[in-house]
């Protein structure tokens, strides 16, 4: 082995853990709604976070960016389960009427058989973090 690829090997080595680290907290799961899939969390225990999204939705993609900035920074936040609504395609389904949502960007925390919070069009750092930090702390 030569002087230089020792070097990149030991540069690299010593490197990974930080290039791997931000990558994953970068990409935490969401999962994308199908039926019984909020049931099926809820039964397990977990607490559910439901997001009322749509593509072209440019509220909604800025909750998304929030959504994964603040996930990136607090990994607690991790703990909580995600599911993404397709508001095009759910709009008009139990998922979104049994909850009486009317109104994509709409955003619920789920815990048992109860709605703990609910916001609609927040966008802000503050209210977002404070609606997962109110979802932490029923889990």
């Amino acid at each position: 082995m030569t002087s230089l690829t020792k070097r990149h090997f030991l540069a690299t080595a010593v490197a990974a853990p930080f290039l791997l680290r931000p990558a994953f907290a970068a990409n935490p799961i969401t999962y994308a709604y199908s039926p019984g899939v909020i049931e099926d969390a809820l039964r397990a225990g977990r607490t559910v976070v439901v997001e009322y999204h749509a593509f072209w939705c440019s509220v909604c993609r800025r909750q998304q960016r929030v959504f994964e900035r603040l996930r990136t920074e607090n990994i607690d936040y991790n703990r909580l389960y995600y599911v993404r609504v397709d508001w095009d395609e759910y709009r008009d389904f139990p998922v979104a009427l049994d909850r009486d949502v009317f109104n994509r960007s709409t955003l619920l925390v789920l815990r048992g058989s109860e709605e703990i919070d609910r916001v609609v069009a927040a966008t802000g750092v503050a209210k977002l973090r404070e609606f997962l930090d109110g979802a932490l702390n029923s889990s």
